[in-house]
């Protein structure tokens, strides 16, 4: 898994590449909790590069909403189709934001942060 983070119009953009499973999904949560600490409460996750995610990456993306919902935004963007379908099956797709584009998620974003 890589990832890499970058502020984008004040929201804090963490891409990924590669499969969210139980071998990656610590490492994801690391950056996502780190950047939560560092005061960035607006977080879009960038899942364009991501191939799969395993029922340890969908917890990832609940702990991370649940941490940021009172004050902050966790959106997700751009699933890949195989990552969109996994999303839908679980229902997850009606637990956490999720955006067709990143731009679209970093407009969600910042509408949260208004």
């Amino acid at each position: 898994m890589e990832l890499s983070s970058a502020l984008q119009d004040g929201i804090m953009v963490v891409a990924a590449t590669g499969d969210l499973n139980a071998t990656s999904c610590n490492q994801v949560e690391t950056e996502l909790t780190a950047q939560a600490d560092a005061g960035h409460r607006w977080i879009v996750l960038d899942l364009g590069e991501v191939r799969y995610v395993s029922s340890a990456g969908l917890r990832v993306f609940l702990v991370s909403a649940r941490k940021l919902a009172k004050a902050g935004a966790f959106v997700l963007a751009r699933p890949t189709p195989s990552v969109a379908q996994i999303l839908k099956m679980t229902g997850f797709d009606r637990i956490v934001q999720v955006e067709p584009s990143l731009e679209a998620a970093v407009a969600t974003a910042r509408a949260k942060k208004n």
